[in-house]
C-alpha cells in the first residue's frame, strides 16, 4: 500500500465500541467511549509535540548550533508516523445490539 508520501510502515488498530467500554467492569479506566476517543486525542497532541521538539532539534543541528536531542518515544515515534502519514489507523467504533 502507497499513500501520497511514500510506501506506508504498517498501522495502529484503535476501538471506540464496547470493548473498551468493558474494562470499567473490570475496575479499569475508560469507561466510555468519549473517554477513550480523549485520550487517542490527547496522545495524538504529545506526539504533534514531540514532532515539533525534534524538528526544532534537526532544524539546530541543519544550522550548525549545538542542541540537547530530544528524549527518544518509541510510542511517539509511531503515533508521529501516523500525523506524517507514513503509517495507517483502523479506528472501529460499534454500539451493542439489543
Amino acid at each position: 500500500m502507497r499513500l501520497a508520501g511514500g510506501p506506508v510502515v504498517g498501522g495502529l488498530k484503535m476501538a471506540n465500541g464496547e470493548n473498551p467500554k468493558g474494562y470499567g467492569k473490570r475496575g479499569q479506566a475508560p469507561f466510555t467511549r468519549m473517554k477513550v476517543a480523549a485520550l487517542q486525542r490527547e496522545q495524538f497532541v504529545k506526539a504533534r509535540d514531540y514532532q515539533q521538539k525534534w524538528a526544532a532539534y534537526r532544524k539546530a543541528e541543519a544550522d550548525g548550533k549545538k542542541a540537547p536531542a530530544p528524549d527518544t518515544d518509541l510510542a511517539m515515534e509511531a503515533l508521529v508516523e501516523v500525523l506524517e502519514r507514513k503509517r495507517t489507523v483502523h479506528f472501529h467504533c460499534h454500539r451493542p445490539t439489543t
